[in-house]
C-alpha cells in the first residue's frame, strides 16, 4: 500500500535532497538528482553517499523529514485539509530550496548562527507561503524548520565550508579596514587587526563547535552572556570533577567556590560550552551578583522560553511561572548557571528543579548550604602554573617561570595576564620579572579586601593595563583608556559591545544573509559633529577594543554581544585609581550612557527598541546595585536617561522590568535629597511602573505623596505636578474610582489649558483620559465629543501618524463601536491598523491589539468574508510569537471557530472547536 506521508515527500522532490547534499559537499551527486521518485530513493539511501559514520546523518532525516512531516500531515487531514493543498506545499518547499540552494552563503550562515538559519529561510520562504490555503501554513513550516535543521546539522562538515568561511572573515576584514586592499598590509598595522581576524575565527569555531559536537535539538535554548572561555585556558582537575558529577553524572545542584581570580567563571563557562555543543536542550547563564539580577534574568529566560506574560503578571509571577515551565518540561539534559553568587539567600525560592536540570553556582562564599555539592576550586598547581605561562609566552625558561608563579602565587588570572603582557612586549620572563620590579618600585598598592593575595598580583594586573595602553596610540589611545574607565564602573557582567565601540560586531549581529544590520543610535555623536568625524571616533573606538581584547585585560561573551573586565581586575584598577582617574572614569560612564538614543531607532523596529530598552534598564539597574557605581547617579545626564528608560519601558509594555529601577530611584533620593525636583519625578515614573504593572495597591498611595511633595515644593502650576495629578485621576480611573478620577481629570485638563496652553501635547493627553472616564460612566456622547475633539486637535498638531494620534483615534473606534456607529466605527479601525503597521511596525502590541478590534468589528457587522482572514492572520502571528497553548492563542483559535461556523463552514468550525477544547482541557484543566 502506498504511504500517502512518502508522496508528500516525494512532492518536495529533488530539491530537497539536492539542497541537502549540497550541504555535505556531496554537488557532483546533487548535480545528477532528476525526478521526485529518484530524488526520494536518494532520500532514503543517503547513507551511502555521505561521510555518514553509523549511518546517524540518514536516522536524523529519516527522523526529521519523513516522521515529522507524517505527524504535521495527519494534523492537517484532520483538520480538513486535502491531499492536494499538500502536495501544492511540497511544490511550494521545492521552489524555495531551488532558490535559495546554489547560494555558498548559507553554509557559512547555518554554522555561525544555527538558532537564527530557519528563522532566515523562512523569511525566504514568506513569499512563497503567501500564495498556500492559510491552513496548510503550518504544514509549509514544519518541513522548512524539518531541513533547517538538516542542514544546519550537515553544513560544518561540508568540504566547501572552511572555504566559504575564509572568504567571510576576509571580506568582513575587508570592510572593517576600509581602503586597505591586501592582507599583507592588514597584518603589518599591528595587533588590533590580529585580534579582529581571532574575533571572526573564533566566532566560527564557537558556532561550528556548537553544531558539530552534538546537533542541535528543536527548541533548544542558549541564554545569557556568557563569557568566553579564553584562548590559553587549561583543562584542570576541577574540569573533570565538574563533567564527572554533572554531565555524567546527576548531581542535581552543585557550586565552585574559589577566590577571585581562580578561574571558577572559566570552568562553569568551559562546562556550558561543552554542554551546547552536546545539544543540551537548556544552556543558560545567570548573572547572580545580586538578588535583582538573578530575579532580572529569570524573567528574561522565562521570555525566552516562552512562557505567558500577557496578562501582565508581577515579577514574581512571571519568575513563578519559569521556575514551573521548566519543572514541567520533558525530562533531558539542562544546565543553568549562576555566576558570581555573593549571597546565597538571594537564590531562595528561585533554583530551578526538573528532570535532567542541572544547577550549577560559582561562587567566592564558602558558607553554602548541605544542599549544594561544593567543589573548591584553588589555584594551579605549581608544575601547571609553569606549562601555563610556557605556553602562552612560548619561553623554554622553566626557572623565570617557577619564579614569576610564585611571585603571583599560582592565581590563573594574574598568570594569565603576566603572560600576555610579556607575549606582547616581546619580553622574556627575566625581563618581565624586572618590568614588574620596576614597576612596583615607585608605587603604593592598595591592598584588596578579603581572600589574602601577594601584592604582585594586584601590580601585574595593573601593570598589564599600563601595558596595553602604552602600545595604542593616536586616538585609539584615548578611547581605550576612556573605555577601560567605563567598563570599571558599569554592570560588572557586562556592557553591549555596539555601545563601546559601534560596529565592532556589526557582522556578527547581523543574524542573517541578507544584510540586514543592528541599530546605529550608538554611533551618535554630539550636535554638529560631522560624519567624518563620527566615523573617525568610531575606528578609533573598535581599534581600542581589539588591542585591549588582544591584550586579554578585557574579555567578551561568547557571542561577541557583551564586552567586560573581569570582576577582580576591575576591583584592582578601582583601589588604585587617584582622584583624577575616578573622575574620568565617571565621565567615560556617563559619555558612554549619554550616548544611548532608543528613539533614533524607526518605531517600526519594535524588537531593536526592545532590545536597547532593556539593555539600557539592566545597566541602570546594575549600577543602583554597586555602591561604587552610584556617584553616577548625581550627574544630570545619567539621571535622564533613568527618566528615558521610563518612558520607554512604558512604551513597550516594560513595567516588571521597569520596578527593577526601584533602587536606583532611591539612589538619586539619597544623592540629591528627597525634594530635588529630578526625585519627585523618578518617583512619579516609578509610581506609574507600579499602575504599569497592575500593583494598583503600591502605585495609588506613592502617586499622592509625589502629588503631595510637588504641590508643595514646586507649586500647584508645575508642569511636573500636573503629569502627577493627571497619573493620580488615571489610576484611580483603573480601580473604579470614577468620581475621583473624573473630578481630578477635568481639574488638570483645565490647569492644563490655562499654563501650557490647549493644544500642548500633555493637554491633549489629559483631555484623552478624560474622555475614557466619561466612556467608562456610560455617557457616549460626552465621550464621543471630547475623543473627537481631542483626535483633531492631535492630527493638526502633532500629525496623523503620530503615536498619540494613533491612541485618539483607536479610541474614538471603539467608543464609535459602544455606540452603535458601526460603519465609523469599521471605516476608523481599519485607518488605525494600517498607520500602526506602518508606523510601529507589525509587531507592536498596539498594532496587534489594533487587528484584534477590527476582526472583532467585522464579525459583529456580518462581514465574515473580511473578518475570517483577518482572524486566521491574527492566529497565525500569535501561534508564530506566543505559542499553540498560549490563552490568547486559544482565544483566537476559539473566535475563529465561531467565524467558520458563522460562515457555514461547519466541518472546518466542528474540527477546530475539538481541537480548541481538547487544549483547553489540557492546559487550563
Amino acid at each position: 500500500m502506498v504511504d500517502p506521508v512518502l508522496v508528500s515527500v516525494a512532492g518536495v522532490g529533488a530539491s530537497v535532497v539536492k539542497f541537502l547534499l549540497r550541504a555535505s559537499g556531496q554537488d557532483a551527486v546533487a548535480g545528477l538528482v532528476g525526478d521526485a521518485q529518484e530524488g526520494l530513493g536518494l532520500l532514503a539511501g543517503l547513507r551511502g553517499r555521505v561521510n555518514d559514520r553509523g549511518g546517524a546523518v540518514a536516522k536524523c532525516i529519516e527522523k526529521t523529514v519523513a516522521d515529522r512531516v507524517r505527524g504535521m500531515y495527519q494534523k492537517c487531514q484532520d483538520r480538513g485539509v486535502g491531499t492536494e493543498r499538500l502536495d501544492g506545499v511540497a511544490t511550494g518547499v521545492g521552489g524555495l530550496l531551488d532558490r535559495v540552494g546554489n547560494d555558498d552563503r548559507f553554509i557559512v550562515e547555518a554554522v555561525r548562527s544555527p538558532d537564527r538559519f530557519a528563522a532566515m529561510l523562512h523569511r525566504r520562504g514568506e513569499p512563497i507561503r503567501a500564495q498556500l490555503f492559510a491552513r496548510s501554513e503550518p504544514y509549509f513550516d514544519e518541513l522548512v524548520d524539518a531541513v533547517a535543521a538538516e542542514y544546519v546539522r550537515l553544513a560544518p562538515w561540508s568540504e566547501k565550508f572552511q572555504i566559504e568561511a575564509l572568504k567571510y572573515v576576509m571580506g568582513a576584514l575587508d570592510r572593517i579596514e576600509e581602503g586597505v586592499g591586501k592582507i599583507q598590509e592588514d597584518v603589518g598595522k599591528g595587533l588590533e587587526n590580529d585580534a579582529l581576524i581571532l574575533e571572526s575565527l573564533e566566532i566560527v569555531k564557537e558556532n561550528q563547535n556548537a553544531t558539530i559536537g552534538g546537533l542541535p535539538r528543536p527548541g533548544r535554548v542558549v541564554f545569557g552572556a556568557r563569557p568566553d572561555v579564553a584562548a590559553g585556558f587549561r583543562e584542570r582537575v576541577e574540569q573533570g570533577t565538574l563533567r564527572g558529577l554533572v554531565v555524567d553524572g546527576v548531581q542535581e545542584r552543585l557550586v565552585l567556590v574559589g577566590m577571585a581570580g581562580c578561574g571558577k567563571s572559566q570552568l562553569a563557562s568551559s562546562l556550558a560550552r561543552e554542554c551546547g555543543a552536546a545539544g543540551w536542550g537548556l544552556v543558560a547563564w545567570l548573572n547572580a551578583s545580586s538578588a535583582d539580577s538573578v530575579r532580572s534574568d529569570l524573567v528574561e529566560l522565562a521570555r525566552r522560553l516562552g512562557v505567558d506574560t500577557s496578562d501582565n503578571p508581577t515579577q514574581d509571577q512571571v519568575i513563578e511561572r519559569c521556575l514551573g515551565h521548566l519543572q514541567s518540561a520533558d525530562a533531558g539534559d539542562r544546565l543553568v548557571v549562576f555566576d558570581n553568587v555573593e549571597d546565597f539567600d538571594d537564590l531562595t525560592g528561585v533554583v530551578p528543579r526538573g528532570g535532567g536540570l542541572r544547577v550549577v553556582a560559582t561562587s567566592r562564599r564558602r558558607d553554602v548550604s548541605s544542599a549544594w555539592e561544593a567543589v573548591e576550586v584553588g589555584v594551579f598547581p605549581r608544575a601547571d602554573s609553569i606549562a601555563f605561562v610556557q605556553s602562552i609566552t612560548g619561553s623554554q625558561d622553566s626557572g623565570a617561570a617557577d619564579a614569576l608563579a610564585a611571585r603571583l602565587g599560582d592565581l590563573p588570572l594574574a598568570l594569565a595576564q603576566a603572560a600576555e603582557t610579556a607575549r606582547i612586549e616581546r619580553w622574556s620572563l627575566a625581563e618581565y620579572l624586572d618590568q614588574l620590579d620596576a614597576y612596583s618600585s615607585d608605587r603604593v598598592i592598595h591592598r584588596i579586601p578579603g581572600d589574602s593575595y601577594p601584592d604582585d598580583v594586584s601590580w601585574a594586573l595593573l601593570l598589564a593595563v599600563d601595558s596595553a595602553l602604552s602600545r595604542i596610540k593616536d586616538g585609539s589611545h584615548e578611547a581605550a583608556r576612556l573605555q577601560i574607565g567605563a567598563l570599571a564602573l558599569l554592570a560588572e557582567s557586562g556592557v553591549p559591545t555596539r555601545w563601546i565601540a559601534p560596529g565592532a560586531r556589526k557582522a556578527q549581529t547581523d543574524g542573517n544573509a541578507d544584510g540586514a544590520g543592528e541599530g546605529t543610535n550608538a554611533d551618535a555623536g554630539p550636535v554638529g559633529e560631522t560624519t567624518k568625524v563620527r566615523a573617525a571616533a568610531a575606528e578609533n573606538a573598535r581599534r581600542a577594543l581589539a588591542a585591549l581584547l588582544n591584550a586579554s585585560v578585557v574579555q567578551q561573551s561568547t557571542d561577541r554581544g557583551v564586552t567586560m573586565v573581569h570582576r577582580f581586575q576591575g576591583q584592582v584598577l578601582r583601589e588604585n585609581w587617584n582622584p583624577g582617574e575616578w573622575a574620568g572614569a565617571f565621565g567615560a560612564a556617563t559619555d558612554l550612557l549619554d550616548r544611548i538614543d532608543i528613539d533614533s531607532l524607526p518605531r517600526e523596529d519594535a524588537e531593536g527598541r526592545r532590545r536597547e530598552a532593556r539593555d539600557l534598564i539592566e545597566q541602570l539597574r546594575a549600577i543602583a546595585a554597586q555602591d561604587y557605581s552610584h556617584p553616577l547617579f548625581e550627574r544630570e545626564r545619567v539621571r535622564a536617561c533613568l527618566h528615558h528608560a521610563f518612558v520607554h519601558a512604558d512604551d513597550l509594555g516594560f513595567a516588571n522590568e521597569a520596578l527593577t529601577l526601584h533602587n536606583a530611584v532611591d539612589a538619586v533620593q539619597n544623592a540629591l535629597g528627597p525634594d530635588h525636583p529630578d526625585t519627585l519625578a523618578l518617583g512619579n515614573a516609578l509610581a506609574a511602573a507600579y499602575q504599569r504593572a497592575g500593583r494598583l495597591s503600591e502605585a495609588i498611595p506613592l502617586f499622592e505623596k509625589v502629588v503631595a511633595d510637588c504641590e508643595r515644593i514646586l507649586g500647584v502650576n508645575h508642569r511636573n505636578t500636573l503629569a502627577s495629578r493627571h497619573n493620580l485621576a488615571n489610576a484611580y480611573q483603573e480601580t473604579g474610582r470614577l468620581d475621583e478620577a473624573i473630578a481630578l481629570l477635568e481639574e488638570v485638563v483645565t490647569d492644563r489649558v490655562r499654563v501650557l496652553g490647549a493644544d500642548h501635547a500633555d493637554t491633549l493627553a489629559s483631555q484623552n483620559c478624560l474622555a475614557i472616564v466619561y466612556q467608562a460612566m456610560g455617557t457616549n456622547d460626552k465621550a464621543i465629543a471630547l475623543f473627537e475633539e481631542t483626535y483633531v486637535q492631535r492630527s493638526e498638531t502633532l500629525g496623523i501618524t503620530h503615536p498619540d494620534t494613533l491612541k485618539s483615534q483607536n479610541s474614538l473606534a471603539i467608543a464609535y463601536r459602544a455606540a452603535g456607529r458601526d460603519d465609523d466605527a469599521v471605516s476608523l479601525l481599519e485607518d488605525t491598523l494600517a498607520d500602526r503597521v506602518r508606523v510601529l511596525g507589525d509587531d507592536h502590541p498596539n498594532t496587534l491589539t489594533s487587528r484584534g478590534n477590527l476582526a472583532a468589528a467585522y464579525y459583529e457587522v456580518g462581514r465574515l468574508s473580511e473578518a475570517i482572514p483577518l482572524l486566521e492572520g491574527v492566529l497565525t502571528d500569535r501561534l508564530r510569537v506566543l505559542g499553540s497553548d498560549h490563552p490568547h492563542t486559544l482565544t483566537s483559535r476559539n473566535n475563529l471557530a465561531v467565524a467558520y461556523q458563522a460562515a457555514d463552514r461547519i466541518g472546518e468550525a466542528i474540527a477546530l472547536f475539538e481541537e480548541v477544547l481538547a487544549d483547553r482541557l489540557r492546559v487550563l484543566g
